[in-house]
């Protein structure tokens, strides 16, 4: 009883390794196809027009997190998340400015507020309207 219980987990465990075995021969099949279609060097695309506040593209795509709340709370459903054919831009939010612009007619950029990475900030609008509030007060 016991030699044949042994011989069963034998067996189990070289069914177990070949299953592993063939599930990482198909992942590397995947990888090796994403990597023939979109290249080696396609990390980024920088022809996506990011909601407002996003920050630099390098470090919005690996900031992003991808929950999707910015596309939920746009109240004119100009946000849309990339595609799958986007390589590691997949899941981020961008705007086709063809389809539907963003026209800031929210009262507060709830995009930028619900961003729960701060990947959309408020700093750069900080600093525009400083800039706007010093350049009037020289003027006047």
């Amino acid at each position: 009883m016991a030699k044949e219980k042994k011989e069963n987990s034998r067996r189990q465990f070289i069914k177990s390794g070949a299953v592993a075995l063939a599930g990482l021969a198909i992942l590397g099949g995947g990888v090796e196809y994403l990597r023939s279609v979109h290249g080696p060097n396609d990390t980024r695309t920088p022809y996506f027009l990011r909601p407002p506040g996003a920050i630099a593209e390098s470090d919005f795509i690996f900031g992003c997190i991808k929950c999707g709340l910015c596309v939920q709370i746009c109240p004119i459903d100009a946000i849309k998340l990339a595609g799958i054919s986007e390589g590691l831009a997949y899941g981020t939010p961008y705007i086709d400015a063809r389809t539907q612009a963003c026209d800031f007619s929210c009262d507060s950029l709830q995009c930028v507020e619900t961003c729960p990475t701060a990947v959309l900030n408020f700093k750069q609008f900080e600093i525009a309207g400083g800039n706007a509030i010093m350049e009037y007060q020289k003027t006047h």
